[in-house]
């Protein structure tokens, strides 16, 4: 009402680069971030690095965070990836089950696969600068299938041994004994074929040459890593911790008889029936004269 008044009054000005445009999703203001990793596979820990600073930085409640791009990819292809899997293992329960006609059997060629993603780990630790989870993921799935038919193999043969008349012990170590080549076979062959793949070497057979490295064979480099290292980690359960799981309940069955045994025998001679007689009475009763 009293007339114009200088902004500066109200507001301090500085110079700034102007915003050409401003943009927005859904109602919101959008501000776009856009960088690219330094090194060749740094980008995942670089994103973690920052995910960790948001974590610890108060930020403006009605401000979201979100990020796109390869991080996004990564979760859907572990979302991806953990459904096809859990697929996979309750398809093969089910053909397993059809097979063995034995819940443990199934049991434990399904612990065979959980537990060869450990020699999965190790190499991702040992060979591998980044983690891809589209082909790690892609690598676990492939391992599944040759974890499972090694299995397969074992414990085929030791049912079809035990329905032959042996104990549970003999056919456990003769089908260790009768599969181990087709198994150790099977394992060299694939570790072998993949091993090009694991050191990034490309053949040329036309130009007669031989090269290492290159965008192309730096691409599959993690699948054949996880299916080397947990191949070779899977084959040490297959060939050593399976056959002693499979004789492994009759002998813990006869254990638990002998302890049971022992524990019925000692209350047997420590407590006396209803219908015992006196110690003093029956050295009485069995008194003869030499006669006699």
């Amino acid at each position: 009402p009293g007339g114009q008044v200088p902004r500066s009054q109200f507001v301090e000005r500085q110079p700034a680069p102007k915003v050409t445009k401003i943009e927005r999703r859904d109602g919101k203001r959008v501000i776009v971030i856009r960088a690219n990793a330094v090194e060749q596979g740094q980008g995942a820990a670089k994103v973690q690095e920052i995910k960790d600073w948001i974590a610890v930085t108060n930020l403006n409640p009605a401000v979201t965070v979100k990020f796109e791009g390869a991080d996004e990819d990564a979760a859907e292809a572990a979302a991806f990836f953990q459904l096809a899997a859990f697929a996979a293992l309750f398809l093969m329960g089910i053909i397993l089950l059809w097979e063995f006609n034995n819940f443990y059997h199934v049991l434990l060629t399904l612990s065979a696969v959980v537990l060869s993603t450990a020699g999965v780990l190790i190499g991702i630790q040992l060979v591998l600068p980044y983690i891809s989870t589209l082909m790690i993921g892609t690598g676990i799935v492939a391992l599944a299938g040759i974890v499972v038919n090694n299995n397969i193999v074992r414990i085929d043969t030791f049912q079809r041994l035990k329905r032959d008349g042996r104990s549970s012990e003999q056919a456990a170590i003769a089908a260790a004994a009768q599969r181990i080549r087709p198994i150790l076979l099977t394992t060299l062959t694939t570790i072998c074929g993949m091993l090009p793949m694991v050191f990034m070497m490309n053949v040329s057979f036309r130009e007669g040459a031989i090269s290492f490295g290159g965008v192309t064979a730096e691409w599959w480099v993690p699948l054949a890593t996880a299916v080397v290292f947990g191949l070779g980690f899977s084959t040490m359960l297959t060939l050593i911790v399976t056959p002693v799981w499979l004789a492994a309940p009759t002998k813990l069955g006869r254990w638990r008889d002998r302890l049971f045994g022992k524990v019925r025998g000692h209350e047997a001679q420590t407590v006396p029936g209803p219908f015992d007689e006196p110690e003093w009475q029956a050295a009485e009763t069995d008194i003869r004269p030499a006669a006699e």
